[in-house]
């Protein structure tokens, strides 16, 4: 009859009926397999996970239960100035499992219909253990038989099995200016997928360097903490060997160390001799952010007599740019008219994002997505409750409750006592039962403990 506030017995939440809406989840993923919604780590904050009570039919005084599958997390009264708004409140992350929950709650005697949810914290593809280096070390870069692609025929990428893949997980090829996403199957999880990268996708790269690399995304929109290691590629439709343009301060992997650029802006050098004075050159920036979301920078010079000609990239905008990639392309138009698309340069940009290292993830799953804590082995001393006025020693039962105590305390029914409630703790919770049901919830109040109720 009486409960942990941390814990509850099946039977006891079979009462009244499922006749309330299940709970909300602001912000929570929709849709996912084998759940109504689904939780990422982002949504489980210092504060918990935040859930929303729809207002129906709650008012002040009432009891609130809120349970993960069959246990108790949180319980409340309404407050007495309530003004029948929804009711917003927080689980404690250390009692949200990894996995499938059910969510319900119970407001008195009335329970909820069930809100299925999927948890998931731990990121896909590991913990790097190399944070500041250009690509995540768990993450090998994309394989092919060649790393100079004539845009002739199709080409086949692999990428291999990581940590943690599951299904449902989103690996998305970046090859250049497309984004090839691939949904995990089933049958997939610990094989190699594999990636075409046709010839009209070659082509429409243009002749020049490229960066390929792929961004790994669980299905409840988890982000691998960085993207794969990165593996340079030259596509070369034409007899002539590419020759593109100059970055400073990138490395042989075709990586910009922020640490290293510090405040400076980045130069790049056009080489200009086979061109004539009045063209105009054009130099496009397009690049991914950390988030994968795009960033652009367009300039424009008009040729003179010099036989290099140099563009600047604020150091702002590549700052805009940590943890992602940037490709420069290049286009000349004649003086005389006439367009012509020069090699592409891209490259990967490393520093000033926030990494995870392997001991803050350790304190983190030490606060979220735990094993939800069995029942406490406690039970609380209650003695039999009576009913004020009935009637003792009666023939087939403990005691008799006459009509007049009912007409007596209408509209409420006969008032039933527990008294005392030995070792009770503040919010727990007594629950009246009658005939199997439960008719009638109190929470102890702090202060309240050994009184009666």
């Amino acid at each position: 009859m009486s409960i942990d506030y941390r814990s509850e017995t099946p039977q006891a939440r079979a009462v009244g009926g499922l006749t309330r809406p299940p709970l909300e989840i602001p912000g929570a993923i929709s849709p996912v397999e084998e759940a109504d919604v689904g939780v990422n780590r982002a949504l489980i904050g210092s504060q918990g996970l935040n859930i929303v009570i729809p207002s129906y039919a709650i008012t002040p005084g009432d009891k609130v239960l809120v349970y993960i599958d069959n246990q108790l997390v949180l319980v409340w009264q309404v407050e007495k100035d309530y003004s029948g708004q929804p009711i917003s409140k927080y689980i404690p992350a250390t009692l949200i499992p990894e996995g499938l929950i059910t969510l319900t709650y119970r407001v008195n005697v009335e329970m909820s219909g069930p809100l299925k949810v999927l948890v998931k914290t731990v990121l896909p593809g590991g913990i790097d253990p190399q944070p500041d280096a250009a690509g995540h070390y768990l993450l090998p870069p994309p394989q092919l038989t060649s790393t100079t692609l004539n845009g002739q025929q199709d080409e086949t990428v692999y990428v291999a099995p990581y940590d943690g893949m599951r299904q449902n997980d989103v690996v998305t090829l970046i090859v250049g200016n497309w984004a090839l996403p691939h949904t995990v199957k089933a049958t997939e999880v610990g094989q190699p997928l594999t990636f075409t990268l046709s010839t009209e996708l070659v082509a429409s790269n243009g002749d020049g360097g490229v960066v390929l690399y792929y961004t790994l995304c669980d299905e409840v929109d988890n982000h691998a903490t960085d993207h794969s290691l990165g593996v340079s590629v030259m596509i070369q439709t034409g007899t002539a060997a590419p020759i593109p343009p100059t970055v400073t301060g990138i490395d042989e992997q075709n990586t910009l160390h922020l640490s290293q650029l510090g405040s400076q802006p980045v130069n790049v050098s056009l080489d200009t001799q086979a061109f004539s004075p009045g063209d105009v050159l054009t130099m496009s920036l397009k690049g991914l952010d950390c988030t994968g979301m795009p960033k652009s920078l367009t300039q424009e010079q008009t040729l003179k007599s010099e036989t290099t000609l140099d563009f600047t990239i604020p150091n702002a905008k590549i700052q805009e740019l940590a943890g992602g990639s940037a490709r420069l392309f290049f286009t000349r138009t004649y003086a005389q008219g006439g367009k012509q698309q020069l090699p592409s340069k891209e490259f990967l940009i490393v520093g000033n994002t926030r990494r995870i290292s392997a001991s803050n993830e350790a304190q983190n799953q030490e606060a979220v997505g735990g094993i939800l804590a069995a029942p406490e082995n406690s039970v609380l001393k209650i003695f039999p409750p009576y009913i004020l006025g009935w009637i003792t020693a009666v023939v087939g039962g403990d005691g008799g409750v006459p009509l007049r105590i009912y007409d007596d305390n209408a509209p409420n029914g006969a008032n039933v006592v527990i008294d005392p409630i030995i070792g009770a703790a503040p919010f727990d919770v007594i629950d009246l039962w009658l005939n199997g049901k439960i008719v009638d919830t109190e929470i102890v109040q702090p202060g309240t403990e050994n009184d009666g109720t």
